[in-house]
């Protein structure tokens, strides 16, 4: 079975599709950028797929840059993935959303550092701090749980978010890049809903000195 992906500025505008076809039971990186341009009717869509290592400048799109027909969009509140006219398509599992600002915020890593069960809920101080340009992050969970961590500026302006996914107990940690913001004092919270119904939430400073 041949598999295609595609994009679209909205749902009422037919899909423009990859010209490579993508095999069953393999895993895709897929990317969905938009774009503000300044003007009127000239904002752009393009689609990244990528079956293989991330690059860290981003590459020529796999599809697009689409043009917006009707209209450039006031705010981007919700995408939508939807399938094509196959009456036969598979499933597509998706195990992650993230939204960004830039590409370099792609690359943020995830990683478990142990397989202890931690005691508590901690949202432990970035390292290093002050920083230029990235910085460490990590958190423990003793229960599994829906975990939230943003950036905001000191005007509580969000600026990242980093994750917003499920996870099992254990300890984490996450790369933030600020490439793309100016120096200054930045805040990153951490909301984490657990399994059992318990709540957590804790926020800490971050410097970025360039």
């Amino acid at each position: 079975m041949e598999l295609q992906k595609g994009a679209a500025t909205d749902t009422t505008t037919a899909g423009i599709w990859t010209t490579a076809n993508y095999s069953l039971n393999t895993t895709y990186f897929v990317v969905l950028k938009y774009t503000f341009v300044e003007g009127t009717g000239n904002d752009q869509v393009s689609l990244f797929v990528l079956s293989s290592t991330i690059p860290t400048t981003e590459p020529t799109p796999t599809v697009g840059p689409i043009t917006y027909p009707s209209g450039d969009a006031f705010n981007l509140g919700r995408i939508a993935l939807r399938q094509g006219t196959s009456t036969r398509a598979p499933v597509l599992k998706i195990d992650g959303i993230r939204v960004t600002r830039s590409w370099s915020s792609i690359l943020t890593s995830m990683v478990n550092q142990t397989s202890t069960i931690p005691d508590n809920f901690k949202l432990s101080q970035n390292y290093p701090n002050p920083f230029n340009p990235s910085t460490v992050i990590s958190f423990t969970l003793p229960e599994a749980g829906l975990a939230v961590l943003k950036v905001y500026d000191y005007l509580g302006r969000e600026v990242s978010s980093l994750i917003n996914n499920s996870f099992s107990a254990g300890t984490y940690e996450t790369k933030f890049d600020g490439s793309g913001l100016s120096s200054g004092v930045y805040f990153y919270r951490l909301d984490v809903t657990g399994s059992s119904g318990s709540n957590y939430s804790d926020s800490k400073k971050l410097i970025l000195n360039k």
